[in-house]
């Protein structure tokens, strides 16, 4: 389900709902570890990933992706298949406040 602008719904009401997050750099994705469901962060910038993960170390267990939509559906097959990065994600909701 794709989560678009709804004003009858609040943030939180999306967050309970999608079951993958996209967004940018900020505590939406914090907010939604706990959730424990994938989360993909983008990177408009087009940094190389190790500056990417330098600039912003974020939370763990999420996917920065490359800036447009090459990438996206494999992200999204990866998030909602066989989803690697879950573990780090369940690892971080004891270190991220919320």
């Amino acid at each position: 389900m794709i989560v678009a602008r709804h004003p009858e719904l609040s943030l939180n009401d999306c967050l309970a709902t999608a079951d993958v997050l996209i967004t940018d750099i900020s505590s939406v994705a914090t907010d939604f570890l706990a959730t424990t469901r994938p989360v993909i962060v983008t990177n408009p910038q087009g940094l190389p990933l190790d500056d990417f993960h330098a600039a912003y170390p974020g939370p763990g267990g999420v996917l920065r992706d490359r800036p447009g939509l090459a990438r996206l559906t494999a992200a999204m097959a990866d998030a909602l298949g066989p989803d690697p990065l879950r573990a780090g994600r369940l690892a971080m909701r004891a270190y991220v406040p919320g």
